[in-house]
């Protein structure tokens, strides 16, 4: 019995693991358009250089959507903002996004990078 729970408890954490999201960090790329799709509950923001995978509904680039990565519909406006900023100035941005399906659900958005780095 012992050794069938100690089987239940790594095999318990092994699937947490690799149930989570595999977040990364762009670098610094320039948005060249911004879709606001699904009746407002997501957007798409079209960036180039592409990132190498990332193609939500055929597009170059990220999506942010309601329910994931903790996005609310409330949150989802602050990402159309800063989105329409970078489409308006021209200011790079990086984005935190996870990489684990071709949609890349973003997670963040810094306009001007994460540190001042773009």
């Amino acid at each position: 019995m012992r050794s069938f729970i100690k089987l239940m408890v790594v095999t318990s954490m092994m699937a947490s693991a690799t149930a989570q999201a595999a977040l990364v960090s762009s670098g610094c790329v320039a948005v060249t358009a911004v879709v606001n799709a699904e009746y407002g509950n997501a957007l798409m923001l079209a960036l180039s250089p592409a990132i190498p995978g990332c193609t939500p509904n055929t597009t170059p680039g990220v999506e942010f959507a309601v329910g994931v990565n903790g996005i609310t519909a409330a949150t989802l406006n602050s990402y159309l903002a800063s989105g329409l900023s970078a489409l308006a100035t021209g200011q790079r941005v990086m984005v935190l996004y996870d990489d684990s399906t071709s949609n890349c659900y973003g997670m963040a958005i810094a306009n001007g990078g994460f540190h001042g780095e773009c």
